[in-house]
């Protein structure tokens, strides 16, 4: 695999620097990222007829060639989800050991801080194709880890994605797959598959769930949809089995009163995750920053310390 020039890590990011993002350049073209939020950072560009002509070995050539791609360091710029505190992002010398495939965009939620609402669709069977061609040229590389996304929901296609994860083999494909979900498609059965995989098939599983509520009404307010219960039944049905490893919780004006009540209500329920909460730069993040319900957050947040609050 791929090694970078040796540089001293200054970025205080959301992503490692061995993670390579491939998303949408154009609803023609995918090109790749190490930051999934810098449209301006996608190098490389492919046509999805390109994508489709390569065999796995190549395909995994042209990510560790847009690697070499990738700018050394780039002057930083608030954007939507960025919240480092340095000046500059800077690359460190390591193995490229993960790779997230962004490419689908779609979701069966309205979040209204979602940046997926702000993209170009593709069509679905174009976006299906593109998205599990792409995947199974992953395979056979022993990455460490397989993002399922970055944005969208990945259980919308649940049979493909389901059958592509039991279909992978532990260390020759990857060692991890990371999942992040608003889990409202999931059922009980869904939810032993996912720990056949993990337990089976022996390969582990970080899964991201995605709520910003703890109330019926706040979670329609801000997702758009009435999923709440179902969500978390699915979360604690997800906790009990040992597969959720974070909640994201994404504070905004419509769920800043439950914030102070976050930690107390998934501990009561015996879910003891970390919890993902923060602000959004590029949606109303410098707005609610200001707001004294997130500075008393703040003072929360340093007193109980990582192991709750990411």
């Amino acid at each position: 695999m791929l090694i970078k020039h040796a540089k001293k890590i200054i970025m205080d990011c959301a992503l490692p620097t061995d993670t390579l993002i491939v998303r949408l350049l154009d609803p023609t073209h995918i090109a790749v990222a190490h930051c999934g939020q810098r449209e301006k950072e996608l190098v490389n560009p492919l046509s999805f007829d390109e994508v489709y002509a390569m065999s796995s070995d190549d395909f995994w050539e042209y990510l560790q060639d847009s690697y070499k791609k990738i700018p050394e360091n780039h002057k930083w710029e608030p954007d939507y989800y960025c919240y480092t505190k340095n000046k500059i992002c800077m690359y460190n010398d390591k193995y490229v050991k993960k790779v997230i495939i962004s490419t689908s965009k779609h979701c069966n939620n309205l979040c209204k801080m979602c940046m997926v609402s702000s993209n170009t669709y593709l069509n679905t069977e174009t976006d299906k194709k593109l998205y599990f061609s792409i995947l199974e040229k992953l395979k056979g590389h022993g990455i460490f880890e397989i993002g399922l996304t970055h944005n969208g929901e990945p259980f919308l296609y649940k049979k493909e994605a389901f059958d592509y994860m039991e279909s992978l083999k532990a260390k020759i494909d990857c060692t991890q797959i990371c999942i992040t979900s608003n889990t409202s498609l999931l059922n009980s059965d869904d939810i032993q598959r996912l720990k056949r995989i993990k337990d089976i098939q022996g390969i582990d599983m970080f899964f991201m769930a995605s709520c910003s509520a703890i109330t019926a009404e706040t979670y329609k307010q801000v997702h758009g949809t009435p999923y709440f219960e179902t969500v978390k039944n699915n979360i604690l049905e997800l906790n009990k089995n040992n597969i959720l490893s974070c909640i994201s919780f994404v504070i905004q004006r419509e769920n800043i009163h439950e914030l102070e009540f976050l930690k107390d209500y998934w501990y009561s329920q015996g879910v003891t995750v970390p919890l993902y909460a923060r602000i959004l730069v590029g949606f109303d993040g410098a707005e609610i920053a200001k707001m004294p319900e997130y500075q008393r957050f703040l003072q929360v947040r340093e007193k109980l310390g990582p192991e709750i609050f990411k």
